[in-house]
Parts: C-alpha cells; structure tokens; sequence
C-alpha cells in the first residue's frame, strides 16, 4: 500500500472530525453531504442506512433520541490509500458519551472502518461500518 499523503491525511481527518459534530449537533443535511449518493452507514443502529434520503435520517435520530447529550469522539486514526489514490479507508475508534445525565456516561466503544473516494476533488464517504466492543445502552437506560 502507499503511504497517505500528508494533505490527504489532514482531509480525511478533517472529515472525520466533521463527520461526528455534524451527526452529533443534528445537521442531516451536512452530514449526508459528506456520503456519496450510495453510501451506506451500517453497525451503529438496528438496521443498515443506505442512500442519502436513509442516511439524512441519522443525525435527528441521534439528536432526539438521546436529546441532544450523545457525543461521538474518534481516535487513533490509521488511514491508508484503497486500490489508487483516490480511494482511502480509514481506521479509528469511536468512543461515544452520553452528556444529558450527571454524571456522564459511556454509551459505546466501537471500531470504525471508513470507506472513502476522492469525487471532483473532494472526498466523500462510501461506507463506514462500526463495529461495538462494549455494547450500546439502550434508550433511556440510566445505568
């Protein structure tokens, strides 16, 4: 594989970090923006999300669903280039938090992989699936 370029690298870590306030803050369309128009987000919920129409779905779920408290933090990104230059996965952990109950809470920990392709220039999300270490609390669950 060839190494990442450092701009590239800055890019992808830019959209990541996008990624999750734009999910976290409720911004659907923002956050299906950074998808391509077949994305598919699947592991963080029940059932797959495919498409933009599914995947604008996500943000108010996780916004109202957990009223607005739920925080979503990578970390330890590895990122490589897929078959060219202008296809990346990126690797990381998503340690996610729940903010509307004192004291805070850890909701999951997951691994992530993201799937991206470079389009006019700019890259975009074909697919990130998650995959949870530490099961997710459900709705509402205090403890």
């Amino acid at each position: 594989m060839k190494e990442i370029s450092i701009e590239d690298f800055v890019a992808l870590q830019n959209l990541v970090g996008k990624y999750q306030w734009l999910v976290d803050g409720g911004d659907s369309d923002g956050w299906a923006s950074l998808w391509t128009e077949d994305g598919i987000f699947s592991g963080g919920a029940t059932e797959p999300f495919a498409g933009h129409e599914a995947l604008r779905k996500v943000p108010a779920w996780v916004k109202q669903g957990w009223g607005g408290g739920l925080r979503h933090h990578a970390g330890s990104l590895y990122m490589e280039y897929g078959s060219s230059t202008d296809e990346a996965v990126v690797h990381y952990y998503n340690l996610v938090t729940t903010w509307n109950e004192a004291p805070p809470k850890l909701f999951t920990f997951a691994v992530s992989e993201m799937r991206l392709v470079r389009r006019s220039g700019q890259w975009k999300i074909k697919s990130n699936t998650i995959t949870s270490l530490a099961p997710p609390r459900a709705l509402g669950e205090t403890q």
